[in-house]
């Protein structure tokens, strides 16, 4: 089983700093009724990078902006660096042609992960299991270089 299935990554609310690990959405019942009173955000536990058993409170809940929340691929790019959605990458079909890389961006499409790119005009998505021989390496996010989101056509 893949060790980085379920992990995700958000942008703090509070200081607009990134965040990997669980997320749940943290929301308040009514006690009479069952239902929904109050919704208090999104959130990730970042149980990963800063998890101390002997802290008072070994983990860490921050509250991130929805918008920001990408699920991790399970692939990671040329560096050995998670892929996760929303990451902007390099994608050259094979270690010999990096002459002219693709610009892609990491997306969940139909069930799976994969790499979007904007080929004469028309978007293709590159399952991962179909680039085995690519080099991938990840540049940003469209969340820090939000120019790439029209790119995508995210806005």
């Amino acid at each position: 089983m893949d060790k980085n299935r379920g992990i995700f990554r958000g942008m703090r609310f509070d200081t607009g700093e990134w965040v990997k690990g669980y997320y749940y959405k943290k929301i308040v019942y009514s006690e009479e009724s069952y239902a929904l009173s109050k919704d208090l955000g999104h959130m990730i536990v970042d149980a990963i990078e800063t998890y101390d058993p002997s802290a008072p409170h070994p983990l860490q809940h921050h509250t991130v902006e929805s918008a920001t929340l990408g699920e991790c691929s399970g692939q990671t790019d040329k560096h050995d660096r998670l892929m996760f959605e929303y990451d902007i990458v390099h994608l050259s079909h094979s270690p010999v042609w990096q002459n002219d890389p693709e610009l892609g961006m990491v997306i969940f499409h139909e069930g799976s992960f994969g790499i979007l790119v904007k080929s004469n005009g028309e978007y293709i998505t590159y399952a991962f299991h179909t680039l085995s021989n690519a080099v991938i390496e990840i540049i940003g996010n469209v969340f820090d270089n939000p120019e790439y989101m029209e790119h995508f056509k995210l806005k």
